[in-house]
């Protein structure tokens, strides 16, 4: 540290260490405020592309573990079949490397569709508990709750709060 000519009147520092690189933080006891200094390629880009039927739909550059926003992708027929969106294949919420993802569908005799409630259970935080439709073999969506002086910790499949719920992974079946 003693090369980083802006940490010269540091109080205490914060070492955040990241797979491609590290980001060194101190408050200045001068100015009062923080100062910052990355190494190692921690601004690392990845290049995301994402895929629908074998044709890009969007690309776009985003930092190593931020969160991208993905495209909306509309459900399609044809003469006996719809077609559900249902993930992007190897997306889990953040980026980690170049990638391109690839569409999941869900392939539904079209009239046969069956559907579970999925109940958002606030335990009275954040607002009333909400329901919504979900067609079988999909994902439910991840709402956020907030309320003043709280961090929202997530979603769990049980009342004791020790599973937690993964929207990338737990396909609805039944009503939960």
């Amino acid at each position: 540290l003693k090369n980083m000519t802006s940490f010269s009147n540091i109080q205490y520092y914060i070492c955040e260490i990241y797979e491609n690189g590290v980001i060194f933080k101190g408050r200045d006891a001068a100015s009062n405020t923080w100062v910052e200094e990355s190494y190692m390629g921690i601004h690392k880009t990845c290049d995301v592309s994402f895929k629908v039927n074998g044709e890009i739909i969007k690309n776009t550059t985003a930092r190593l573990n931020d969160e991208v926003r993905t495209p909306n992708v509309e459900s399609y027929k044809d003469e006996e079949y719809t077609y559900y969106f249902k993930k992007w294949i190897g997306y889990n919420g953040v980026v980690t490397e170049d990638a391109i993802y690839e569409a999941e569908f869900l392939k539904v005799k079209t009239g046969s569709e069956t559907y579970s409630t999925v109940t958002y259970e606030t335990n009275g935080h954040g607002g009333k508990n909400q329901t919504e439709q979900i067609l079988n073999g999909l994902f439910a969506k991840n709402i956020t709750l907030s309320e003043a002086n709280l961090i929202f910790g997530g979603w769990y499949k049980d009342k004791e709060l020790t599973t937690p719920y993964d929207f990338y992974k737990d396909e609805i079946t039944s009503d939960i």
